[in-house]
């Protein structure tokens, strides 16, 4: 296997950073995780967006434009294929807290995967509300920034409870996402997500799902969560672009239903490239 370095193929596991690297040091990254299927690279457009205006809030020295780094996945993969696509940006080496330079390195990982479309989970999650750590409300936490720490604990603390994912609140105790997904529920012909406000990701499957959600019978609404708001929920899913939907089946001795966790799942899959 190889990794795609600054638009060279290398072994991937050939030592390449070094010691002073920025993202290694302080954090000083963003990152993007992209689905592919059969060698199409899946809502891009979203993906895109969000890498540009995380660089543009990190005061990267501008990017080059989409198609360039559209381009490098697919020289790392091809066109064909099932993939998960991890792409990093990072500032280049030099500086302790100060930058030497705003330049940015990059690095393309690709792991294989074998499902052509998205499939919604047989068996519902089991999650609790994890009380280890706060989201905080600031534009920081709407990237996927190098420093992930808090996605740490809370894989940490699902782990120890025999979860199979938790919910994250923000300091002020609304309902911000999961470990690892952006979250919505459905309560009375609702289909809810919390702003960006309160400090969850600027998800790229949940702007698919926000821009696709008019194929359902349900009214879009981006507002406060409450945990309480929970448990008056009919299905609550957890969503990630290389995941997609997953429902979640029980908290706090509450099952919930999958009837428009279904329906969406087969509009994201009818939005796939053929």
């Amino acid at each position: 296997m190889f990794i795609n370095y600054n638009s060279k193929l290398i072994p991937k596991d050939q030592v390449i950073l070094s010691s002073e690297n920025r993202a290694f040091r302080y954090g000083d990254g963003i990152f993007e995780s992209i689905r592919i299927f059969d060698g199409q690279i899946i809502f891009w457009n979203e993906h895109w967006k969000r890498l540009s205006k995380g660089a543009e809030y990190l005061q990267f020295e501008k990017l080059k434009d989409a198609s360039f780094y559209k381009e490098e996945i697919e020289k790392l993969c091809g066109n064909t294929g099932n993939w998960r696509i991890r792409l990093s940006l990072f500032r280049k080496d030099g500086g302790l807290y100060t930058p030497a330079e705003m330049k940015t390195d990059f690095i393309i990982e690709a792991s294989p995967l074998e499902s052509k479309h998205f499939i919604l989970n047989k068996k519902g999650l089991t999650v609790d509300l994890c009380d280890t750590i706060k989201i905080p409300q600031h534009p920081l936490s709407n990237f996927k920034t190098n420093n992930s720490l808090p996605y740490v604990l809370a894989g940490i603390f699902k782990k120890k409870k025999g979860l199979d994912d938790c919910i994250l609140l923000n300091n002020k105790g609304h309902v911000v996402e999961g470990s690892s997904s952006n979250i919505f529920i459905v309560k009375k012909g609702k289909l809810i997500t919390p702003k960006l406000s309160s400090g969850c990701k600027m998800g790229t499957m949940r702007s698919a799902i926000l821009r696709l959600s008019e194929q359902i019978d349900l009214k879009v609404c981006k507002q406060k969560i409450l945990p309480k708001d929970l448990k008056k929920a009919e299905e609550i899913w957890l969503t990630n672009a290389t995941q997609g939907i997953r429902w979640i089946e029980n908290y706090d001795d509450k099952n919930y239903q999958k009837k428009f966790a279904k329906k969406m799942t087969n509009i994201l899959n009818q939005a796939i490239p053929k």
